[in-house]
């Protein structure tokens, strides 16, 4: 039975396997299924696999980061706006308990205005850089380069 190379290449670039693994998974030769990976540059197409998905991640993560800053200033403004209705307009301020409630909510609101947000927001933003440079970093230190070559005769017994 013929080896569906396609296969072990695809499973050798989603990660988490081996060369040797992978040709006693499939009945290969060890050899062959090396020297089919070298000549097809399987550990470059991984390792651009890892880049990509690495990517993506970060970019997911950024863009719900961003969403969740939106969201919270949006209501940030709207209570905002309803407290300054119920103020005009004599709702709120009854006693000594509303105007507490209304000052503490305000303390609250102080800690979702934008400025925070978009301190908090660039935070985050140099986080997810220094994952990116983290994640190259560990791509470039993966490499291991082993050659085989007939000058080993030499060497045996």
């Amino acid at each position: 039975m013929a080896a569906d190379w396609k296969k072990i290449k695809a499973e050798y670039i989603r990660g988490g396997t081996s060369y040797r693994k992978l040709a006693k998974k499939h009945g290969v030769s060890l050899n062959t299924l090396t020297k089919k990976a070298v000549s097809e540059k399987w550990a470059d197409l991984r390792k651009q696999k890892y880049s990509e998905s690495t990517a993506k991640m970060v970019d997911q993560i950024a863009s719900q980061e961003a969403k969740k800053a939106v969201d919270l200033s949006d209501i940030a403004e709207l209570i905002a706006s309803k407290i300054r209705e119920g103020i005009e307009d004599g709702t709120y301020i009854h006693d000594a308990q509303s105007t507490r409630q209304i000052t503490a909510a305000l303390r609250d609101l102080k800690e979702l205005r934008p400025d925070k947000m978009r301190s908090d927001a660039e935070e985050q933003l140099a986080r997810i850089e220094k994952l990116r440079k983290e994640a190259r970093t560990e791509e470039e230190s993966r490499d291991i380069k082993v050659i085989i070559s007939d000058d080993l005769k030499d060497y045996s017994v």
